[in-house]
């Protein structure tokens, strides 16, 4: 009852904290985004023993995924064509993230490491968009 009371006297005397959680609340929740990418299988070396599949970005070619996994590597030999639509749930914000959830028809899969995220550089464009920092205004 004590914690109750230490959050509702917080909240009365900060209603900042209250705006606070809920601009924070709001730039956490993800969006959806679908993008064309090509795709391609690496030969394993010593460090691949799994499938290492390079995904590209149609639109910005110089930005890729590498994923480490043989189910993912079995499924895109099955595609017909080179290029494969991957849903990635997107957090926008100063730094935005993004998970991929699903490939192709593809919702599950294995993988044997982390993923990696090759891109060429901050100012070139980008699949995630520019990103919103609500610190820019005092960037100045």
């Amino acid at each position: 009852m004590r914690n109750v009371r230490s959050v509702t006297r917080l909240l009365r005397s900060s209603p900042a904290f209250l705006l606070a959680a809920a601009f924070c609340l709001a730039c956490s929740a993800p969006h959806r985004v679908t993008h064309e990418m090509t795709w391609e299988i690496l030969a394993p070396d010593a460090n691949t023993m799994d499938g290492h599949v390079v995904l590209r970005f149609v639109k910005y070619p110089d930005d890729a995924l590498h994923v480490f996994s043989r189910d993912l590597a079995d499924y895109l030999r099955t595609l017909p064509g080179p290029t494969v639509p991957v849903v990635f749930d997107v957090w926008s914000g100063c730094r935005p993230a993004f998970n991929e959830v699903q490939i192709g028809e593809l919702k599950h899969w294995e993988v044997s490491r982390a993923d990696m995220y090759e891109a060429p550089g901050s100012d070139e464009p980008s699949p995630w968009g520019k990103g919103s920092c609500w610190l820019d205004w005092w960037k100045g």
